[in-house]
């Protein structure tokens, strides 16, 4: 419902978009219903965006980006630390971030809930990105969104992800070379190590 947003129809920012929207809608959803949200976004203003306006539903969301020198700059490693401890066994619902920044070395299984606003090329980071929270230590199920917005670029960087998945899948099952296995002779591994010396 775009009237329960304050003066939204007066309000000209790029980031009110339909999927943005319903980035917050799930969001607030999932935080009323008590579970910690984590969004990650490829740009650093739409993850500022999105924290700002759960915080003006009263939503206690945290974004690890702040000003410096008046530029927007991923936190000092320990500021972001304690923001992100305080959505790991604080009072934080909600954390936004960029996917690139939070890809490695975080544990966010506390989280149930993870949200794509904003889809980026590589495989792996975005892969990296949903570990964050959902782990074999999650205590219960993680859901996952990716948000879309057809008849953008969305679809398209969507596909060719699930095409990298599909391609990082069979590499890690051993499926992309199918050699026949080579039945082993006991006599000759015998031979074999005898020849060795042993």
């Amino acid at each position: 419902d775009l009237g329960a947003w304050p003066a939204l129809e007066d309000f000209e920012h790029s980031n009110w978009t339909p999927k943005n929207l319903k980035v917050l809608q799930v969001a607030m959803e999932h935080a009323e219903a008590g579970e910690k949200v984590l969004i990650g976004s490829d740009l650093i203003e739409t993850g500022r965006w999105l924290c700002e306006r759960l915080k003006e539903k009263g939503v206690r969301a945290a974004h690890i980006v702040e000003e410096r020198s008046g530029r927007a700059s991923t936190m000092s490693p320990r500021r972001r630390a304690a923001a992100i401890e305080r959505f790991k066994t604080g009072t934080t619902q909600v954390l936004c971030c960029g996917i690139p920044s939070i890809r490695l070395g975080h544990s966010l299984e506390a989280a149930s809930c993870v949200i794509a606003d904003g889809l980026v090329f590589s495989y792996e980071m975005f892969d990296q990105f949903i570990a964050r929270a959902w782990r074999l230590t999650s205590p219960g199920p993680v859901s996952v969104y990716v948000a879309l917005t057809l008849g953008s670029l969305d679809p398209r960087k969507w596909e060719l992800l699930c095409q990298k998945a599909k391609a990082a899948d069979l590499a890690l099952d051993g499926q992309l070379v199918d050699e026949p296995e080579q039945p082993i002779s006991r006599e000759e591994f015998l031979r074999e190590l005898r020849r060795q010396g042993v």
